[in-house]
């Protein structure tokens, strides 16, 4: 019943199509990306050329290639480079509508805080340092 009122008809719309497959690989990228993180992996979302990937990645013709999910064991400390300086909340966020800043809540910061979620801010010297020794490492130019 839903193959006939739904996907047949979808399959027939180059648009509708294109707009399913998107949404269902957001969704595979979402769980991949997760599960990686889960599993004490390093994980990047790249976009690409898509001639270039194709051909150093051997893509088949008929594949469309979407986006490059980068996976791998961390080079270093998740925490080594700290956070970098961020805006205010209500310069990014509005409470009901544009102009109204949204008003940050300590006792809702204070949980991100507690678990890890927000790093003490970056050392800028010791972060150069240590990209630098990691491009060095990898034999990256630097």
């Amino acid at each position: 019943m839903a193959y006939q009122q739904v996907v047949a008809p979808m399959s027939q719309d180059e648009k509708s199509s294109l707009w399913a497959v998107s949404v269902e690989t957001g969704l595979a990228i979402a769980q991949a990306m997760l599960a990686g993180v889960d599993a004490g992996l390093g994980v990047g979302l790249h976009s690409f050329n898509p001639a270039t990937a194709k051909e150093v990645l051997k893509v088949p013709d008929h594949w469309g290639p979407m986006w490059v999910l980068f996976a791998g064991y961390p080079a270093e400390d998740p925490s080594g480079g700290g956070q970098r300086p961020r805006r205010p909340l209500g310069d990014n966020f509005f409470r009901a509508q544009y102009g109204t800043p949204w008003t940050e809540m300590p006792e809702v910061t204070a949980r991100p805080e507690r678990e890890g979620m927000i790093q003490a801010p970056m050392d800028r010297d010791r972060r150069w340092r240590d990209v630098r020794a990691l491009a060095e490492r990898f034999g990256l130019p630097w």
